[in-house]
Formats: C-alpha cells, sequence, structure tokens
C-alpha cells in the first residue's frame, strides 16, 4: 500500500489527535490540513491503516467506532457516564488452558472496560451532597 498525501493527512491526524477520534472527527481535522478530500476517502484510509496495522480501530458498544494511532499493545477504559475513552495498561493475561482456549491458540486480546470515572464520580457526589445537604 502507497503512502499517499491523503493516507500520510489521515494517519498524522490519528496520531496527533489528542484522545480517540471517530472517523467524523478525523474527516473534520483533515479537512483543515486538505481541504478536498472526502469522508470516503478519509474512512478507506483508516481501513487500510487498521489493516497495516498503523491505526487501532475500537469498536464502541453505543456510537461510532475510535481511532488510535498508539498501536502498542494496551487496553482501554470507557466512562458510561461521560463516554471518555481511556488508554490503561493491563499485564499480559496469565497462560490460557487448553480448555479455555478448546484447541485454539491464543494470539492476542482486545480489552474494552466499562468504569466510571473519576470525574464523574466526583460530580455526582457533589449534586448528591447539594441536593441533600
Amino acid at each position: 500500500m502507497r503512502i499517499t498525501k491523503q493516507r500520510r493527512a489521515v494517519l498524522d491526524t490519528v496520531r496527533f489527535y489528542p484522545g480517540h477520534p471517530t472517523a467524523d472527527e478525523i474527516y473534520l481535522k483533515t479537512r483543515d490540513k486538505i481541504n478536498n478530500i472526502s469522508l470516503g476517502t478519509v474512512y478507506g484510509n483508516l481501513n487500510g491503516l487498521c489493516d497495516l496495522g498503523l491505526v487501532r480501530k475500537i469498536a464502541m458498544p453505543n456510537g461510532p467506532d475510535c481511532f488510535d494511532g498508539n498501536v502498542k499493545a494496551h487496553d482501554h477504559m470507557l466512562c458510561i457516564s461521560c463516554g471518555k475513552l481511556m488508554d490503561i495498561d493491563l499485564p499480559k493475561p496469565p497462560q490460557l488452558d487448553e480448555e479455555v482456549l478448546d484447541g485454539a491458540k491464543f494470539i492476542g486480546h482486545k480489552l474494552l472496560l466499562l468504569c466510571i470515572c473519576r470525574r464523574c464520580l466526583e460530580k455526582n457526589r457533589q449534586e448528591v451532597e447539594e441536593t441533600h445537604g
């Protein structure tokens, strides 16, 4: 796969975007650099970059997929209150026994932990205190 001007712009946008942008956010940011790029071109390039292992796609439970320019092994945590997606580093999973794998070979994992982030917990605590004195 050739690295075209559009593909390079999409890759740079994902790598330097704060957080985990959606394809629409990547499109809007990339359009600032290349004003005639289409949303279809952005989607096509994102898929190609994911296939090459240069970008990670994160399937979101109730929303559009997000993309991550950090392709090193790590997992994610999603606040179900505010929607913030955060990187987390967990230890490598222990050896899985053959019964769990049912004859398959373990290659890797993708984990999305659901949580309520610290900011949302503090906000909820303050609201409860203000309501109930």
